[in-house]
């Protein structure tokens, strides 16, 4: 954190959820943030490359299902 804190190395916080939403369309979503630490309350940057942020329908095929993983 001390070279985060002097802005010699970067933080990003990244994350990815997969979904079942109201409709029972499965979908897979990710985003990404990176720390800037002098911003104050407001200190997550949206990160704009493409890929990093997302929300979208699966596809078939894509992923595997909740009920076909883990121990019965």
């Amino acid at each position: 954190m001390t070279e985060v804190k002097r802005r010699s190395k970067i933080l990003y916080a990244l994350g990815y959820v997969d979904y079942i939403d109201q409709f029972g369309q499965r979908h897979p979503s990710g985003y990404a943030r990176k720390y800037h630490p002098k911003r104050g309350e407001n200190n997550l940057i949206f990160v704009t490359q493409h890929g990093y942020n997302y929300d979208r329908p699966r596809m078939k095929g894509e992923g595997y299902d909740w009920e076909n993983t883990g121990p019965a």
